[in-house]
């Protein structure tokens, strides 16, 4: 009789202790969910504080004279200058990152561009989906269309324009599903951070 207690109160036990440990997985998932959309939100308010930045590069024309229409300019944000933060918050270093922007009509349009060291990014996304803070516009690593090889074979050609024709398909297609029309590319010298033409 002793044993059958004990033997009942260990599978009570049991039986407690895996549906304590089931609700504790349950609670950590959706916490983990919960952290990364903040972390995702808090991507787009530094890649927002960079096109900011570039913005009043853009308006003082004084280094960046960007009055070619039908260009899309890639800017890198070691061009852009923040007042604190700059990184993202997944990895404290960007594969790759860029402002775009595009003159027409008088106007400008911006976008931006960007890979951080963890695998999350933004696939030419336009400032006004940025601005709006959604954090299922940062893409998951395995979602994201990785362009690093693609931009290390135009560095070579920084400062000058780059025919659309000549884009690789994977380019142009970030290109043409953020319905940017463009005939050429231009990536901006990280080193100069000017384009005067």
């Amino acid at each position: 009789m002793k044993k059958t207690f004990i033997l009942i109160i260990l599978l009570i036990g049991a039986i407690f202790i895996t549906g304590c440990e089931s609700e504790r997985k349950e609670s950590n998932t959706s916490g983990s969910v919960e952290v990364i959309n903040a972390r995702k939100k808090s991507y787009l308010n530094t890649v927002s504080a960079y096109i900011d930045s570039v913005r009043v590069k853009v308006n003082e024309g004084t280094k960046l004279r960007l009055y070619e229409t039908e260009t899309l300019f890639l800017i890198p944000v070691t061009c852009a200058k923040l007042e604190s933060g700059g990184t993202s918050p997944f990895s404290n270093k960007w594969q790759y990152a860029y402002v775009g922007v595009q003159f027409a009509a008088d106007l400008y349009s911006y976008y931006a561009v960007t890979l951080d060291g963890a695998g999350y990014g933004i696939n030419m996304l336009p400032y006004s989906k940025i601005y709006k803070n959604d954090s299922n516009d940062v893409i998951n690593p395995e979602d994201l269309t990785n362009i690093s090889e693609l931009i290390d074979n135009y560095k070579i050609s920084e400062n000058k324009s780059i025919n659309y024709t000549e884009l690789s398909n994977e380019f142009k297609n970030m290109i043409d599903s953020s319905n940017i029309k463009v005939k050429s590319v231009v990536f901006i010298s990280s080193e100069s951070c000017s384009y005067q033409k």
